[in-house]
C-alpha cells in the first residue's frame, strides 16, 4: 500500500486488474458495496498526457472533483519553445525606437499597443506537479522530489478587466553557444480569476511581484516589447507600482512548438535593425540571480 500526500492530505490506495469476463460481476458487487446503490454507478472517460520540461514533469488527466480552475482553452497551448534576446535602452532612446519598430513591423499604419500587466511569482520547493485537466478545467497534483524549486507566474492585464489571468511556466534558459538566441520551455494557459487562490491552495507561497508597463509590437511570428518594470509597495498592490529605473526593457521572442534554430536566425537578423538605439544579447539570468 502507498500513500501519496498533497498539502496535509493522504492518499491510501490499492491497485490491480481484473479480466473482461468478471467486470460484469465485480460492478454488480460494488453496486451493492458502495454507496448510491440504487443509481447507476458512474462512468469516465479520460485523456491523459504527460509533458516533461526540464527536471520537471507536468501531468494532464480530467478530474471529477478536488481543488480545480477554470482553462480556456487556445491553440497557444502548444506552444512549448521560446527563442528569445533581451536588452535594454534608455529612457531618451524609447521614442526613437518605438519609430523605427513602427516602420519594421506588422500594422504599420496602426498605432502601436500598450500593455500594462501585473505579475506574481510563486514558488514550491522541491516538487514535481501534476496537472490534471479536462476541457474545461485543471487540477494540480503535487509530491516531494529532488528537484530543484519550481515557480508559476500570473499574470493578468490592468488595463482590460475583461481579460483572462494567465498561468505561466518558464524554464531556465538554453545557453547554446552556437545557437544566435536564448532558448526555454515556455507554457501558458489562460485560465479564471481564482488563479492566485488556487495556487496558495496548493501550497506556493508568493515570492515576488511586478508590474510591467511598455509597448507591443509583432513581425510575423515574433513578438517584440518594450516596458519599464515596476516595484510594487506592497502584496497585491499593484497601482503602487514605480518603475525601477528610467531603462526599458526590450525583448524579442518567437513561440515553437519544435526546436528549429533557424528561428534563432530570424530574431537575430530582426535586431540588427535595432542597432545602434539598443544591442539585444543573449542574457544569462542565471549569473544575475547569482550576484
Amino acid at each position: 500500500m502507498a500513500a501519496i500526500g498533497r498539502q496535509n492530505q493522504l492518499e491510501y490506495f490499492l491497485q490491480g486488474s481484473v479480466g473482461k469476463d468478471s467486470v460484469k460481476a465485480l460492478l454488480e458487487r460494488l453496486k451493492g458495496l458502495c454507496d448510491g446503490a440504487s443509481r447507476q454507478f458512474a462512468t469516465f472517460l479520460d485523456h491523459e498526457i504527460v509533458y516533461t520540461l526540464g527536471n520537471n514533469i507536468l501531468h494532464f488527466k480530467s478530474s471529477v472533483s478536488c481543488i480545480f480552475l477554470r482553462v480556456h482553452r487556445s491553440n497557444s497551448e502548444q506552444n512549448q519553445l521560446e527563442y528569445f534576446l533581451q536588452g535594454s535602452v534608455g529612457k531618451d532612446s524609447v521614442k526613437a525606437l518605438l519609430e523605427r519598430l513602427k516602420g519594421l513591423c506588422d500594422g504599420a499604419s496602426r498605432q502601436f499597443a500598450t500593455f500594462l500587466d501585473h505579475e506574481i511569482v510563486y514558488t514550491l520547493g522541491n516538487n514535481i506537479l501534476h496537472f490534471k485537466s479536462s476541457v474545461s478545467c485543471i487540477f494540480l497534483r503535487v509530491h516531494r522530489s529532488n528537484s530543484d524549486n519550481i515557480s508559476l507566474r500570473a499574470r493578468h492585464s490592468l488595463d482590460d478587466s475583461k481579460a483572462p489571468w494567465q498561468l505561466r511556466y518558464v524554464g531556465q534558459s538554453e545557453t547554446d553557444k552556437s545557437r544566435s538566441t536564448l532558448l526555454r520551455s515556455c507554457v501558458e494557459v489562460s485560465t479564471s480569476d481564482n488563479l492566485t487562490t488556487f495556487l496558495k491552495e496548493l501550497g506556493f507561497r508568493h515570492e515576488s511581484e511586478f508590474v510591467l508597463k511598455g509597448y507591443y509590437f509583432v513581425k510575423g511570428h515574433m513578438r517584440i516589447t518594450v516596458s519599464q518594470v515596476c516595484r510594487i509597495g506592497g502584496v497585491n498592490e499593484p497601482q503602487s507600482a514605480q518603475p525601477i529605473s528610467d531603462s526599458y526593457l526590450v525583448e524579442i521572442s518567437l513561440m515553437t512548438t519544435v526546436q528549429q534554430d533557424t528561428l534563432a536566425e530570424e530574431i537575430k537578423g530582426f535586431s540588427e535593425h535595432l542597432k545602434p538605439l539598443v544591442h539585444l544579447e543573449k542574457i544569462d539570468h542565471r549569473k544575475i540571480q547569482m550576484t
